[in-house]
């Protein structure tokens, strides 16, 4: 089975200054946590912008993105009591 992506994008590497990184844009599947939200996947990392859009001429150059949502999720580490309680609750 082929995995369908939408685009490609070039952005400015987070962590090494100057390089540029390819990525491939897609959906996560239904079995994920994230089903449904943007999935973006490395592809490959260039000394320049120039050099990534020469080896993938489709990809359209853009500033980095974060596309998924994790807001549903607590902002600090719990036990597994502590997550039960937060997500379903005391019945008690």
């Amino acid at each position: 089975m082929t995995k369908k992506y939408s685009h490609m994008t070039i952005e400015p590497s987070k962590f090494n200054e100057g390089e540029f990184v390819v990525y491939k844009w897609s959906k996560f599947p239904k079995s994920s946590v994230l089903a449904g939200q943007d999935q973006k996947i490395y592809v490959d990392s260039f000394a320049s912008e120039e050099a990534a859009q020469k080896e993938f001429p489709k990809a359209i150059p853009s500033a980095p993105y974060n596309p998924n949502n994790v807001t549903h999720l607590p902002d600090e580490e719990m036990s597994a009591y502590d997550e039960e309680q937060y997500f379903f609750g005391n019945d008690s």
